[in-house]
């Protein structure tokens, strides 16, 4: 399926608490803000004729309501995130947004397997998706972006925000941006959004842009091994870093060493040298990128 295909969205969480915040959604070219009328699940309309947001207690209503809805966005608590998603997982909705940090590791466990049940898609914990002039899903700055032709896959909002103010300056735009997030146990990862990638007939290019000592680019760089029709321009961060450096929280620090059962520093995944052996030529600086665009 289309990651730029245009659909219905729905936004769950406590509109108070979001209003004025980055966790604001925008849809179908212009922005909509949570009501102030209570707490509740927000349900977006994809109509640009549409100013209001309707707020209903329950994912059925606003189902009911709204008619079918195939993303849910989840920007409520970290504890409340696991019972957010089975409601609408429970409710037919196929494809999750968890732009909330700090989820437990067990309720991601957990949430993991139900979405796996319902054949769902879930991206993050703290990711986001943004279709520059279309829809604004977490908590990406939509004043980087302008709409193009190249994707950006990348781990946090704020790397993706950074390589699409780049490329922006460059006169470049961008047909979608893709952050995967940086906790601990993620729903998705390279290999998934570059298959979907892949067939997206108005991208053109892929500026894959990670961190050099996670295992996720590493696997993505023998998944591009195996043969990708489209070109992927690789961006990597910490490569040059002195002493070892970990990019994630603490909370996704302690969870890969609670899963090692060690407190001992866990050796250090090569992504760079397995995207050279993958054929790909990886840079490590910004500005080197231009080249190849």
């Amino acid at each position: 399926m289309s990651p730029l295909r245009q659909r219905s969205a729905l936004l769950y969480g406590d509109p108070n608490a979001l209003d004025g915040t980055p966790y604001k959604a925008c849809i179908a070219l212009h922005s909509i803000h949570p009501s102030s009328n209570g707490n509740g699940r927000i349900a977006l309309s994809c109509s640009p004729q549409s100013t209001a947001l309707p707020v209903y207690e329950l994912v059925s209503q606003a189902i009911t309501e709204q008619g079918p809805i195939e993303i849910a966005v989840l920007a409520c608590e970290p504890l409340q995130i696991l019972d957010a998603a089975q409601e609408c997982l429970s409710n037919g909705i196929q494809e999750l947004i968890i732009i909330t940090t700090g989820v437990p590791p067990l309720d991601m466990v957990q949430l993991l397997a139900i979405a796996e049940r319902s054949k769902a898609t879930v991206l993050g914990p703290g990711g986001g998706l943004i279709i520059p002039g279309r829809a604004w899903f977490g908590p990406k700055d939509p004043v980087c972006y302008l709409p193009g032709n190249i994707a950006i896959l990348g781990r946090s909002p704020a790397l993706c925000d950074r390589v699409a103010k780049y490329l922006v300056q460059q006169s470049h735009g961008i047909s979608v941006a893709i952050a995967l997030g940086d906790e601990g146990i993620l729903g998705s990862n390279y290999v998934s959004w570059l298959q979907r990638l892949q067939d997206e007939p108005i991208t053109e290019k892929i500026v894959l842009a990670g961190i050099s000592t996670e295992i996720a680019e590493v696997e993505a760089a023998h998944y591009l091994k195996t043969g990708f029709s489209k070109p992927v321009i690789v961006y990597l961060v910490g490569a040059q870093e002195q002493f070892p450096c970990n990019f994630q929280t603490a909370q996704a620090i302690a969870t890969q060493r609670l899963r090692a059962n060690s407190l001992v520093p866990l050796a250090k995944p090569n992504a760079l040298q397995a995207f050279q052996e993958a054929g790909y030529n990886p840079q490590t600086r910004l500005a080197a990128l231009s080249q190849f665009l």
